[in-house]
């Protein structure tokens, strides 16, 4: 009897001396000990999983994974964990077994709570007598565990911002708390470059190109990402829904969390958005995403990868969805309209209170009032400025077409966008041009083009700007005569053309252009070769859905090679006509005078067509005239 109550008083002594252990997870440092050589035995250290966790980079050289891509000491649980996995693992664990601080926020395991759950799943830490960690942060920012899917998004190409040329990734996290929140309210993730206030253009390309700044996950609610890309920069929105379990998606979303406010090298070309994106996505065991080019990564890529997965023996996509940009949601409406119902809309433009008396408009059927009055919406969306208030008219208006909208009967009519194809259905990035050339001062012979990134006018597809250009790193060598030269090298090509859809006041129809590299001063010379920077702004019209016309005008600096001396100015006029969705025309004539002393004007035309073979090759058809003559015929193929 006295040894029972002896025992039952030990078990007790012993239950509340666990309860008020100074460490309160692992009272017996031999379970540390015993997890470490458990950890050691599973090879945890050297586990892909763990590596992708703390970002380890592999060396390509050594083909082994040196060190972490990230900087901040915060990421980190040992002083030599940047480069040591070994190290890192150990202090990890030990820091999860430490005791509660207190702010728990600040525990380890909340601050690397993807860490946690995987190292749990593997270790089991409850039979070690470490406790799972409340963490109050982290709770209220992943909404309470409520995030059912991840979605990916690509936001499309961008052309008054380099960064954003190539379009733009970001994670969306899916709440499934729809009653009280929508959508866009859900919490978005975002990596880029920080760069400070006022920087220069060039100082902007070559530092992103070279690693001069730093880059870094941040977080906000997708409304702010939706309305900067969608409603202000006119761009429009893919969003890639993941199929992933719910406990791949809380690792997901716990290394989120890990990685944000954290340091990393920014690198404009390889080491970007979508690289880094790529990398988070990875932690979840059997998905490989991340784009194999070594020396640039492009989202479309990413998003052609994400695509054309499986995971678990299913598409790693589940559901695609397109969110139309305001400029994409004007053009279909107002495409959708009859002809009668695009004179009435024009004529309610130029006098708004003709709501009220046109008898035209008044004698419409419900349907028909509909379709204008949601056109009128959209149009004053896209035209007026919302923070200008009253000094903007548009404002009044915009309020006046929604007052009758909302007197109007129930209902929507809906705008089909079926035509839009997904970015990662468009061609392949990179293209090499094999051509045979015919030129008159020459004879016959062939040219070689290489263009790593990304499109030209006939060639700008899905998750493209449509009649653009964007040429970086471009190639061409000729030969012609038993002699090879380079006829143009291309640091970078950028035309940005905007052509009116809808012909309404305020849709402008602006346009510029910007080049930088070596090109052939003529086509009457091998051995001409210019470097040369120009710069033009201009006009666009659309005559019709298949047919669109315009004019730049603006000059160049350059060598002054065969006394053209260094400065030319000159205009441009050009078409493109895309007679299908396969074929594709653009005609240009350019007339330019040379400043120096033995000034001269330059006239020069060219005429290419391209017929699309299929998404990945084409051929085109190519005459150019500057002193002299060309034909040629050329094969592209994109990979």
């Amino acid at each position: 009897m006295f040894l029972c109550f002896v025992s039952t008083l030990t078990t007790i002594f012993c239950l509340i001396a666990s309860l008020y252990s100074p460490s309160g997870f692992a009272s017996d440092l031999n379970n540390i000990d015993e997890i470490l050589q458990r950890a050691d035995a599973l090879a945890l250290s050297d586990n892909e999983t763990w590596l992708k966790l703390v970002h380890y980079e592999r060396d390509i050289f050594a083909e082994i994974n040196t060190s972490s891509a990230i900087h901040s000491d915060i990421f980190f649980n040992s002083s030599s964990g940047m480069s040591d996995s070994r190290k890192e693992l150990d202090e990890t664990i030990r820091a999860f077994a430490s005791p509660p601080k207190n702010n728990p926020n600040e525990h380890a395991q909340c601050r690397f709570r993807a860490r946690y759950l995987w190292l749990d799943s593997k270790l089991d830490f409850d039979s070690y007598q470490i406790q799972d960690q409340q963490c109050p942060d982290f709770e209220q920012w992943s909404l309470n565990g409520t995030t059912t899917s991840i979605s990916v998004i690509f936001a499309t190409g961008y052309l008054g911002n380099p960064a954003s040329y190539y379009g733009h990734t970001l994670l969306k996290l899916n709440s499934s708390e729809k009653n009280d929140r929508t959508s866009l309210e859900d919490v978005s993730v975002n990596y880029g470059a920080i760069v400070p206030p006022g920087e220069g253009p060039l100082p902007y390309i070559l530092k992103g190109v070279f690693g001069g700044y730093s880059g870094g996950f941040s977080d906000i609610q997708y409304y702010f990402h939706n309305h900067n890309y969608g409603e202000n920069e006119l761009r429009d929105i893919w969003e890639y829904e993941l199929n992933l379990s719910q406990q791949e998606v809380d690792l997901l979303v716990a290394h989120t969390w890990e990685v944000l406010g954290k340091e990393y090298t920014y690198y404009f070309l390889r080491q970007n958005c979508a690289y880094q994106m790529a990398k988070v996505l990875e932690i979840i065991e059997g998905v490989s995403v991340t784009p194999e080019n070594p020396i640039w990564n492009l989202p479309q890529v990413l998003m052609k990868n994400i695509a054309s997965s499986e995971h678990k023996g299913k598409p790693l996509v589940k559901e695609i969805k397109y969110h139309p940009s305001r400029q994409s949601r004007l053009y279909a409406r107002h495409s959708s309209l009859s002809s009668l119902e695009q004179r009435l809309t024009e004529k309610i433009i130029s006098n708004i209170e003709i709501l009220n008396s046109d008898k035209a408009y008044l004698g419409l059927g419900d349907k028909s009032k509909l379709r204008i009055l949601d056109t009128l919406l959209d149009y004053y969306q896209f035209i007026r400025d919302d923070e200008a208030l009253d000094a903007d008219p548009n404002n009044a208006k915009y309020y006046q077409v929604l007052s009758h909208r909302f007197s109007a009967v129930a209902g929507e009519e809906q705008v089909s966008f079926s035509d839009m194809s997904s970015p990662d259905l468009g061609r392949k990035p990179s293209m090499l041009r094999l051509e045979g050339v015919s030129r008159q001062a020459y004879g016959s012979g062939f040219s070689v083009t290489v263009r790593p990134a990304y499109y030209d006018s006939l060639d700008a597809g899905d998750a493209h700007v449509r009649n653009a250009e964007l040429k970086m790193g471009e190639l061409k060598l000729t030969n012609l005569a038993n002699r090879m030269f380079v006829e143009t090298a291309t640091v970078f090509s950028v035309e940005s053309v905007r052509a009116t859809s809808t012909g309404l006041p305020g849709d402008k129809s602006n346009a510029w252009r910007l080049k930088l590299g070596w090109e052939q001063q003529a086509l009457n010379c091998q051995s001409c070769l210019v470097a040369k920077f120009s710069g033009d702004i201009g006009y666009t019209h659309r005559v019709s859905s298949k047919v669109m016309v315009g004019y730049f005008l603006g000059g160049s600096l350059h060598d002054n090679v065969n006394g053209i001396g260094n400065v030319t100015t000159g205009g441009t006029v050009f078409s493109i006509v895309h007679l299908t969705d396969r074929i594709g025309v653009r005609v240009e004539g350019r007339r330019a005078y040379n400043f120096s002393a033995n000034s001269k004007h330059e006239t020069k035309y060219s005429l290419e067509s391209r017929y699309e073979i299929n998404a990945n090759s084409a051929l085109r058809l190519l005459y150019s005239k500057s002193m002299t003559e060309q034909y040629s015929l050329a094969l592209d193929l994109y990979f």
